[in-house]
């Protein structure tokens, strides 16, 4: 019964483990080459305000 326990937790933390890893990966994979952490002070690479539209991004009209 140890033995059936012991490979069992192995198989879950496993399991667990590339879980983690697969998401690690697409969130990395979807986030704008920007989204990380700024090189220094003052680089600009933040939008005036939140909420802010992206530059050289254009809304329009929303659909009907």
């Amino acid at each position: 019964m140890h033995q059936l326990m012991h490979r069992h937790l192995g198989k879950v933390v496993a399991g667990a483990a590339i879980a983690l890893t697969g998401t690690a990966a697409m969130v990395a994979i979807t986030l704008p080459a920007d989204a990380g952490a700024a090189d220094g002070p003052g680089t600009g690479s933040r939008p005036a305000a939140a909420g802010a539209p992206a530059p050289g991004r254009d809304p329009g009209q929303p659909p009907p």
